[in-house]
């Protein structure tokens, strides 16, 4: 009788390994930040412990004002990604159909991208 290759030994081993690997680094961060913070080497005003964080987050989850600001910060962020797309596919077809359209749409896009590289911390200097 053949062997399932589901449970097989071999198959299951480089699953476990991968997992490992993967959360490796961010264990040893988790790790890091709690010595760092037993050891009062942090701020715990400025960074919390990883159980301070953590009992936090334990009472604040099930609070409805939790799921309506998730939602909401959601709904923010997926309706600017749907913007921003949609204005970079039209800019993008408009550009690439008309050779007349090329140079003023061209030079624009140009200008967005200069100042879209700036920093968030220059634009409150500049507003």
């Amino acid at each position: 009788m053949s062997q399932s290759t589901f449970f097989n030994r071999d198959s299951v081993s480089p699953v476990i390994a991968k997992m490992l690997k993967a959360l490796a680094l961010p264990i040893l961060f988790i790790v890091l930040w709690a010595f760092a913070s037993a050891l009062d080497w942090l701020n715990p005003k400025l960074i919390p412990s990883p159980q301070a964080v953590l009992s936090k987050a334990i009472a604040v989850l099930p609070q409805p004002d939790f799921l309506n600001g998730l939602v909401e910060s959601l709904l923010r962020n997926f309706s600017g990604y749907f913007i921003g797309a949609t204005t970079g596919v039209l800019f993008g077809i408009a550009i690439g159909v008309s050779n007349s359209r090329t140079g003023y749409l061209h030079q624009a896009f140009i200008y967005c991208v200069r100042f879209h590289s700036l920093p968030g911390y220059l634009w409150f200097q500049l507003s």
